[in-house]
């Protein structure tokens, strides 16, 4: 069974090809350091083997963010260089103790996957995340009972190591999805696609995505995976952006004729962290959505912030005097210059406090746009630690990260994921409409007719 595909570009060192395999791709082969391993050629291809007696020995390497030393490899000869040229696309196909060197064919861009891949044995919903980030949504959406994971797709390894390691049966796409062919997608029945941000966050660049061109290729492969649901989370300027509009009229071209927008704030759905998200979900055919009811949840029954990180919150992290450090320097800008005033944001949070600032890929770097724990005391402050930040995101307890990776990078992966909670909440919904639509038979009936969109208020368009 294959367990990953990177998509690479091979490099040039002494005027020979090098591969370089990279620990995210002997890990999933099962390598350590000290396998005895050796390099088979065939016409088209290189395969790197264990073996008792090989000709070479995978070696260690220990890098910043790393607790310990983790597997590598890299190759260069003339031998290989008759195979592979320098500086080409190549596809690794990983398999337990395999993996497998090709140079990366062309695909076409309109194309569904007939390979028989992980989710053909599935039963359940068979989810395909887009990027997969470390694999939160994907935990969220199987937590429900009603998914299972199918592949994900991600280029930084931090991400794919920890969704392998969280889904070891699914697919695990490591490359930029602009060269993921679709001979790699698995059959999935739905995909969950949070397209990049940068370009759309306020705090962002604000270009639209007009030079990435991400768009055609997240459509391309939600189309190759067969699925008939997308589930889609950015933030809400992206859904006004013509890379946003690029996926729904490729989608619509191949007959997904509902399209349903709203925003949510996980506050609203029990979560301490604010967290304003605009969410999209897509249907094959017409199929009659409904969005999950926002919880009224009295003020005095919201949990705080001590219940939810528990009576040893002292023992753990290292709190630090505010006087004389950064902090202090923080508590005291004006905010003239921008919104973001450590009063208005939540800079400092307390025990029995109910509401904190986003969580943000860039926690780990103090900034007033990130809430802290403040000790009761009043002098001190400390980092809410990944474990905390997980659960206020309720990331499912069973969730884990490898244990070599730090506790900043632990903590950058959940700044870049989802509140588990809404995510759930529209996953269940998903699901009872596709069960609806295959129960009624509604999902077949229906497709020859022009495209609909739900707006924000329950209003009913034509997409032009």
């Amino acid at each position: 069974m294959i367990k990953m595909v990177r998509n690479l570009m091979t490099t040039k060192a002494n005027g020979h090809t090098r591969l370089y395999f990279e620990p995210s791709v002997l890990e999933s082969a099962g390598f350590s350091p000290g396998d005895s391993v050796s390099i088979r050629l065939e016409q088209e291809a290189v395969f790197l083997v264990r073996c008792e007696e090989g000709d070479g020995v995978i070696s260690r390497r220990q890098r910043a963010g790393w607790k310990s030393p983790r597997p590598y490899f890299d190759r260069k000869n003339p031998d290989i260089t008759r195979v592979l040229r320098a500086r080409q696309r190549i596809d690794m196909i990983v398999r337990d103790g395999e993996i497998e060197v090709r140079a990366m064919a062309s695909f076409s861009l309109v194309e569904i996957s007939d390979a028989e891949f992980q989710g053909s044995h599935m039963k359940r919903l068979r989810c395909f995340s887009i990027p997969a980030g470390a694999g939160v949504a994907t935990a969220a959406l199987c937590e429900s009972g009603l998914y299972e994971s199918t592949a994900g797709v991600d280029y930084w390894n931090a991400a794919i190591d920890t969704y392998k390691l969280n889904f070891p049966d699914s697919l695990s796409l490591f490359g930029d999805i602009r060269h993921i062919a679709p001979r790699w997608v698995p059959e999935a029945d739905v995909a969950w696609l949070s397209a990049e941000c940068i370009d759309h966050s306020p705090l962002g660049l604000s270009g639209a995505d007009v030079v990435g061109g991400l768009g055609p290729h997240y459509a391309r492969l939600i189309l190759a995976s067969g699925a008939r649901a997308v589930i889609c989370e950015q933030v809400n300027q992206y859904y006004r952006s013509r890379a946003y509009r690029q996926v729904q009229e490729i989608l619509a071209a191949a007959g997904f004729g509902s399209f349903y927008e709203t925003s949510i704030d996980a506050h609203a759905f029990g979560s301490i962290p604010s967290r304003h998200r605009g969410y999209a979900v897509a249907f094959k055919g017409q199929v009659d959505f409904s969005w999950p009811d926002t919880p009224r949840i009295p003020e005095r029954f919201r949990a705080t912030i001590g219940q939810v990180i528990g009576p040893d919150w002292e023992a753990r992290g290292e709190f630090k005097p505010i006087a004389g450090t950064y902090m202090e320097q923080l508590l005291g800008r004006s905010g003239e210059r921008n919104n973001f005033t450590t009063h208005h944001n939540r800079t400092l949070v307390g025990l029995e406090d109910t509401r904190m600032a986003a969580v943000l890929a860039s926690y780990s770097r103090t900034n007033s746009t990130s809430s802290y724990l403040l000790h009761p005391d009043g002098k001190h402050w400390r980092k809410f630690l990944a474990s905390e930040l997980a659960r206020f995101l309720h990331i499912p307890e069973w969730f884990e990260f490898p244990e070599w990776m730090s506790e900043n990078m632990r903590t950058q992966l959940i700044g870049q994921s989802v509140d588990a909670n809404v995510v759930r909440a529209i996953g269940v919904e998903v699901a009872v409409a596709l069960m609806k639509a295959d129960l009624s038979g509604s999902n077949r009936s229906r497709t020859s007719e022009r495209p609909l969109i739900q707006d924000k208020t329950g209003q009913y368009t034509f997409m032009v």
